[in-house]
């Protein structure tokens, strides 16, 4: 089966547990437990530690056809033209103004330095939970970010360099090189 992670995530939310607790009950790094959620980087499961990771979640009283359904459920939620998210862009620039490291602010919500440096540059998707709890530290209510995403003035302090390196990873590597291209013209025209 595929998309272990997708089951895993599933599992951990119905125990309501958070990612540090989950990680230290199966004897994993932060890190990694959310690297195989996410399906990113570099790290992997193998049959036998996703059954054992079940059992420890008393996910035993699943069946395949349930984890079936959960990865299907997940795949359907996905769109298909997925829009970009400057979710991590908003974040970074709240975590500057806090005056707050990587490794200060996933302390507070219980992951590693390498799981926040990847939410805020888009690298994996933030959970509207890890959002919440990330405002909470910052000094800020869920309810306002939404200014963050309207043209209130609040939005518009947020670094276009934050947003800029969230797009420029959602091109491929040509479309990359047109745009510093492009730029590059574009510089060279207005220099003359």
């Amino acid at each position: 089966m595929d998309n272990y992670g997708v089951v895993l995530r599933k599992l951990r939310v119905i125990n309501k547990e958070q990612m540090k607790v989950a990680a230290k009950r199966v004897g994993r790094s932060v890190g990694w437990l959310c690297e195989v959620e996410n399906q990113t980087g570099k790290a992997r499961i193998t049959e036998e530690e996703f059954r054992r990771i079940v059992s420890l979640y008393g996910g035993d009283k699943y069946s395949e056809k349930d984890f079936a359904l959960w990865i299907a459920n997940a795949a359907r939620a996905k769109p298909r033209n997925e829009e970009v998210s400057f979710d991590g862009a908003i974040l970074k620039y709240l975590r500057f103004k806090r005056q707050m490291t990587l490794k200060e602010a996933g302390l507070a919500i219980g992951v590693t330095k390498s799981c926040m440096a990847k939410t805020e540059v888009g690298a994996c998707k933030v959970t509207v939970e890890r959002r919440n709890q990330l405002l909470k530290v910052y000094g800020y209510s869920p309810s306002s970010y939404k200014n963050f995403y309207s043209r209130d003035k609040r939005a518009l302090n947020v670094p276009a360099q934050f947003k800029l390196d969230i797009l420029l990873r959602t091109f491929d590597e040509k479309r990359r090189l047109d745009v510093l291209v492009d730029f590059g013209m574009h510089l060279g025209s207005g220099m003359a």
